[in-house]
């Protein structure tokens, strides 16, 4: 009997134990739910603004809520506007990070967020609502598709535009491809139907890590028939833009709508492209 007792009064502790353990996470998922950390930076917007524009403002001026651009022939859903609020905005060059303008004059000309939205180009997690999550900062094998980072991001334009003609607007880019072309890195290599067979096949590089790339190309390992070609670690980077534009699953997930080819000569509107009338100020800038 008394040991009957003793494994129901253990029991009961355990259960207490675990009952207490479950509500204190109830308590703190109320409470991270209740001030979501994109409150914060729209609370602080105002002054950041005040500060750098020097702008009066009521408070209906200052955005507020969950801002989301939803791409539906693109499957996907932005919400980095909630947290990027200056994104569009002229006098916030020099304004902190998330607040800043987005830097690049004509970029947002040509891919406006309201029609392309942000991942496309930055990649990270559109649905996200908390900086850990939309920027990836998540090992690569549970998602393969952080943000990437500056130095990296002209990746993004050999997804839609052709690597060889963007010498002036994607330079990193277009000396990647040259690499790759210069090396012979197709004759081992097949990018689609292109390329030879004695290598891996190089559709779908961006599943990799920047790291992964860089340590491949610099030093192939021992079994492999690739050679070292002598690449240093800042010889490589753009070799590795352009691999890391090498994207297959970017191809079936995103319509021809979304892309567009530039050349030297002309510079083609994403509008045009993509079906969209360009408006009377966007018809006076290209004269």
């Amino acid at each position: 009997m008394k040991n009957d007792n003793s494994f129901l009064k253990k029991e009961s502790l355990k259960i207490l134990i675990a009952g207490f353990a479950v509500l204190v996470l109830l308590i703190v998922v109320i409470l991270k739910e209740s001030q979501p950390e994109w409150q914060y930076y729209q609370h602080v917007f105002k002054e950041v603004l005040q500060g750098h524009t020097d702008q009066e403002l009521d408070s209906s001026d200052i955005p507020s809520g969950v801002k989301q651009i939803h791409l539906p022939d693109a499957g996907r859903v932005d919400r980095c506007q909630t947290c990027h609020l200056g994104i569009d905005m002229r006098g916030l060059e020099q304004a902190p990070l998330p607040y800043q303008t987005h830097p690049g004059t004509g970029i947002l000309w040509y891919h406006p967020a309201e029609q392309f939205g942000c991942t496309l180009c930055h990649e990270g997690q559109g649905y996200a609502l908390t900086k850990a999550e939309a920027h990836g900062e998540i090992p690569r094998e549970q998602w393969p598709r952080p943000i990437l980072p500056e130095d990296y991001l002209q990746a993004s334009c050999g997804k839609c535009h052709n690597p060889e003609l963007m010498e002036q607007d994607a330079p990193e880019l277009f000396a990647g491809r040259q690499l790759y072309k210069d090396k012979g890195c197709k004759e081992c290599h097949r990018i689609g139907p292109v390329g030879g067979s004695i290598g891996p096949e190089h559709s779908n590089l961006a599943r990799f890590s920047i790291k992964y790339l860089e340590e491949a190309v610099m030093n192939p390992p021992q079994e492999s028939v690739m050679p070292d070609i002598g690449f240093t670690r800042e010889g490589v980077q753009p070799l590795v833009v352009y691999m890391l534009s090498l994207d297959s699953k970017f191809d079936d997930e995103v319509p021809l709508k979304y892309k567009k080819l530039l050349s030297k000569n002309q510079v083609t509107s994403s509008f045009l492209v993509a079906g969209y009338p360009l408006t009377q100020n966007q018809k006076r800038g290209r004269k």
